[in-house]
C-alpha cells in the first residue's frame, strides 16, 4: 500500500482533518495545538517520504516523519511507533534512514570568531562568583569582548559562548551576566552545546543550558546542552548517531520535568536511558561538588 494511503488511514483513525490533497503532499489541521478555526490547514505531510511539518511557529511538535507523528499522537517511543506502523498499517519505517533524511536539508553556516573576542580571563567575576573551573571554560572557548567605546571596554556585562560543530563555529551565544541569553544568527535547536568535546564516548549527560555543561564537565561528566528543556528532531538525531547511553538531567522545575518526560518517551528502547531527578529549584549548574551530584544520582532510574 502506498504511503499516501497509509497516511489517509492513520489520519482517519485519529480523526485528523485532511483539508487538501496535492500532487506531492497532504495538507491538514495539526492535532498538536489548539486550532483557531479560521484556517483551512496549518500543516503538511509528504506523500512519499512522510516528512511532515506544522506551519505554526509556536507548535511544540513540529516536524519529523510518520513514526515521529504517531509517537507524538500516542505519547509513546518512536521505536514503539515504528512497530505499530508495521503491524497495524503494514508500513515499514527504517529509523536509520529517517535520521539521515531529516538532517540532509540543514545548511550549516560556519563563522570565524571575531578578533575582538578573547578567551575569558581566570579572574573574571563570572568564574570567581560561581566557582567554575577555568580549564573547562577554556576547553569550551568561552570569551569576552575587548572592543573599546569612549575609552572603556565594551560588553563588560556579558560573555560570549561559541557553538562548535565538528571543529567549526556555527554561532555565538551572548550571555548577559545575571540575565538572558541571546542567540545570534543560528538555529540552536539544530545543535548540542559542547558537542565536539563530548565525542567520542558512549555515554552522554543531557542538560538544559551551557553553564550546566560547564558544571557537569567540572565534575567529570560528559555533557551536552539542549539550549532549553525542549528537544528537537535534529538533536535527537545527533544523540542517536553518537551515543548509546543517555542520562537525562534537566532542571528541577515543572518545565524541566515535562521536558525530561518527553525525552524519555522519545528515546526509550532506542538507547540505554537513565534519569536524574533534581529537587525543586536545583539546576545542574548549581551543584557545586561531586559529592552533592553523587547524592542526586541516587534518585536516577
Amino acid at each position: 500500500m502506498p504511503a499516501s494511503k497509509i497516511i489517509e488511514k492513520l489520519f482517519s483513525d485519529f480523526g485528523i482533518r485532511i483539508a487538501y490533497h496535492g500532487r506531492e503532499e497532504i495538507k491538514f489541521i495539526c492535532p498538536f495545538h489548539p486550532w483557531s478555526g479560521h484556517q483551512k490547514h496549518n500543516a503538511s505531510i509528504n506523500k512519499i517520504t512522510t516528512a511532515w511539518e506544522c506551519f505554526n511557529s509556536s507548535c511544540r511538535a513540529r516536524g519529523g516523519n510518520l513514526a515521529f507523528f504517531l509517537a507524538k499522537l500516542e505519547k509513546i517511543s518512536v521505536k514503539r511507533a515504528i512497530k505499530i506502523l508495521k503491524s497495524r498499517y503494514g508500513f515499514d519505517v527504517k529509523y536509520s534512514v529517517f535520521v539521515e533524511d531529516t538532517v540532509k536539508d540543514l545548511k550549516h553556516v560556519y563563522i570565524n570568531i571575531p578578533k575582538w573576542l578573547i578567551p575569558i580571563p581566570p579572574n573574571h567575576p563570572h568564574i570567581v562568583e560561581n566557582n567554575f573551573d577555568y580549564g573547562v571554560l577554556l576547553d569550551l572557548d568561552v570569551r569576552i569582548s575587548i572592543r573599546k567605546e569612549d575609552g572603556k571596554y565594551a560588553d563588560t556585562n556579558k560573555i560570549f559562548i561559541p557553538y562548535y560543530f565538528y571543529g567549526k563555529c556555527v554561532g555565538i551565544v551572548e550571555k548577559y551576566l545575571g540575565w538572558k541569553y541571546v542567540y545570534r544568527n543560528f538555529k540552536k535547536s539544530a545543535y548540542l552545546y559542547g558537542f565536539d568535546l563530548a565525542l567520542p564516548k558512549n555515554k552522554i549527560w543531557l542538560v538544559e543550558g551551557q553553564r550546566d555543561v560547564w558544571r557537569m564537565r567540572q565534575h567529570g561528566k560528559n555533557a551536552v546542552a539542549l539550549g532549553g528543556c525542549d528537544i528537537s528532531d535534529y538533536q535527537i538525531n545527533l544523540i542517536l548517531r553518537n551515543w548509546s547511553e543517555v542520562v537525562i538531567c534537566l532542571d528541577g522545575d515543572d518545565a524541566g520535568r515535562r521536558g525530561a518526560d518527553y525525552i524519555e518517551r522519545v528515546l526509550v528502547d532506542l538507547v540505554k536511558l537513565r534519569r536524574v531527578n533534581l529537587p525543586d529549584g536545583v539546576d545542574p549548574e548549581k551543584i557545586k561538588t561531586r559529592e552533592e551530584l553523587a547524592e542526586y544520582e541516587q534518585s536516577e532510574y
